[in-house]
């Protein structure tokens, strides 16, 4: 998450995720370097957002 104000009152947010959708069939204990290849083998998305706010004072 990056945060960026211009001026007082406003606010631009930027924002980048990856959402990975492989998940292991069953529970293997815990062999944590046997299981980082499988980190990177599933399918990924990249979810990009990104806001900007502005306050107005009446």
């Amino acid at each position: 998450m990056l945060r960026w104000e211009w001026r007082p009152g406003s606010s631009l947010y930027v924002i980048w995720q990856q959402i990975r959708d492989d998940y292991a069939d069953e529970f293997g204990g815990l062999g944590v370097w046997d299981d980082v290849p499988d980190v990177f083998g599933g399918d990924l998305t990249n979810v990009f957002l990104v806001k900007a706010s502005y306050w107005f004072g009446l």
